[in-house]
């Protein structure tokens, strides 16, 4: 914008007698007063560019109270591959137990059965039946025929 464009905007819609805006528009006229318009229209852009790039260096850096890009630039690169690791192995998880929301009771039976199963008091009593009938009924079958043969 130069210095006449300046006085133009100004008394355009001003409500000024036509005198005062012929007065105001011949000193726009005089290349001294259009030198200080210019010289202070380019100020103000300056200025304008000036806070617009201490804004984007705000951002950029951050301050204590709120991080910038570079904090969470930093951040990404020292992070990213435990974030991975992490959605990985969430995945991994999900795969073989279900969601967390609503995981699958069923889960992991392959070897035992899963926590949380409830056993009524006969399926203890057969576990331990089994248990006992193939585990420990021949030796001690074996030991009170060894203790007979003592006694004898």
């Amino acid at each position: 914008m130069t210095g006449k464009e300046l006085f133009t905007y100004l008394t355009q819609d001003a409500g000024l007698d036509d005198a005062t805006a012929q007065a105001i528009m011949k000193a726009a006229e005089n290349e001294k007063v259009s030198k200080k318009a210019t010289s202070l229209i380019q100020k103000e852009q300056y200025d304008d560019l000036e806070r617009r790039a201490a804004q984007l260096e705000l951002d950029h850096n951050g301050t204590k109270e709120k991080p910038g890009s570079k904090a969470y630039r930093e951040w990404y690169d020292k992070n990213y591959a435990a974030v991975v690791k992490l959605q990985q192995d969430v995945a991994r998880y999900q795969e073989r137990f279900g969601s967390l929301d609503d995981p699958d009771p069923n889960a992991g039976k392959g070897k035992g059965a899963a926590a949380g199963t409830n056993y009524t008091h006969e399926d203890i009593q057969k576990i331990v039946k089994e248990t006992i009938g193939s585990s420990y009924a021949p030796i001690w079958d074996q030991l009170l025929t060894g203790t007979a043969t003592i006694v004898q």
